[in-house]
């Protein structure tokens, strides 16, 4: 009999990813001796990235890569080696964020289905 993971196996399986990713952001920005969050978000934000509207600067993946015509420094040009991999964590984040959604949906669908039978059980 074939069995589909469960839902806290795929869970796990996300955040163990996500984790993964963490830790690769964390090396990659390792050179700019960014140390933690609150310096990820002064130094990483404020100067490496434009003004972004409010809904859009709350969301992780919602980073803008450099436009082309942008002149760049020695450091921003060893920066911009790392939007290649900001763009491909920034797609696995929504991926995984996408997958999390599905799997809170089906959780709640499977409460739903458990009261429901519950209620249909006490009925009898």
């Amino acid at each position: 009999m074939n069995r589909s993971p469960s839902w806290s196996d795929q869970l796990h399986a996300v955040l163990s990813s996500t984790d993964e990713n963490m830790a690769r952001i964390k090396q990659s920005l390792y050179p700019f001796r960014v140390s933690s969050t609150g310096d990820l978000a002064d130094t990483w934000t404020s100067h490496r990235l434009p003004p972004q509207p409010e809904a859009q600067a709350q969301q992780p993946w919602a980073l803008k890569t450099p436009t082309l015509g942008e002149r760049l420094s020695c450091t921003e040009a060893h920066s911009s080696s790392l939007w290649d991999e900001v763009t491909k964590l920034r797609s696995q984040l929504q991926a995984q964020a996408q997958v999390t959604e599905a799997l809170k949906h089906s959780v709640q669908s499977l409460l739903k289905d458990r009261e429901q039978h519950m209620f249909k059980i006490s009925a009898l």
